[in-house]
């Protein structure tokens, strides 16, 4: 695959890597150029040109992590940017449009979000070891994924959401999980994520706005 597609390919064995971020996580510790990009296997493009989109957006906004917006096979959106939520709701971010039809994000420009998703983003390499990586602790990848994007947004790294570059994909979840067992895995994390950030995030929490460029 990689001759068909004319890529340079590094095979790194690691110890102790246990889910998606941590192997991303290795896989930043071995190369040495100056951005790098995340992509989880699960993701499949949209349509064509969305690498070039991302690589031209990060261009434009140097020093910051960018993703493009996440969707279902039906069209469906499932991730187009994390937001801080107002003071009504339970949690401290939220989901925008999670669950809207993909249509609805048209013709918006690069926004500004609270965090980006790392299931596939670029950002810069040394910002990820400047806040010691992804955080230990959780056991899924949701809560992970959140916790670095807010150490990022502490260091002064800002997070951009590319509504035009558009990939396709499944939530991270083995079909062999069970139902409860995903719940009860969501509900820890929350709870540790929760502990870690609530009090941080409160005087953020006022209605979301989200500020287009």
């Amino acid at each position: 695959m990689a001759d068909f597609y004319g890529l340079r390919l590094r095979l790194v064995s690691a110890s102790g890597s246990e889910d998606l971020y941590d192997a991303l996580e290795v896989g930043a510790r071995a190369v040495s150029t100056e951005c790098v990009v995340f992509l989880a296997a699960s993701l499949l493009p949209r349509s064509a040109g969305w690498f070039n989109k991302l690589l031209s957006a990060y261009d434009a906004h140097k020093k910051s992590v960018l993703s493009p917006t996440l969707a279902y096979e039906d069209d469906s959106i499932r991730w187009a940017g994390t937001w801080v939520a107002g003071a009504q709701s339970d949690r401290a971010l939220i989901s925008r449009y999670a669950g809207y039809p993909i249509d609805a994000v048209a013709g918006m420009g690069t926004t500004e979000v609270a965090t980006a998703t790392f299931e596939c983003c670029v950002l810069p390499r040394e910002a990820l070891f400047s806040v010691n990586g992804f955080t230990r602790g959780y056991l899924g990848t949701h809560e992970k994924g959140l916790d670095l994007g807010l150490k990022l947004k502490q260091s002064g790294l800002k997070s951009y959401w590319l509504p035009s570059a558009q990939m396709l994909g499944s939530d991270d979840i083995s079909v062999s999980d069970k139902a409860s067992t995903i719940a009860l895995i969501e509900r820890i994390d929350r709870q540790v994520f929760d502990a870690r950030w609530a009090n941080i995030l409160t005087g953020d929490r006022s209605p979301s706005r989200g500020e287009t460029a």
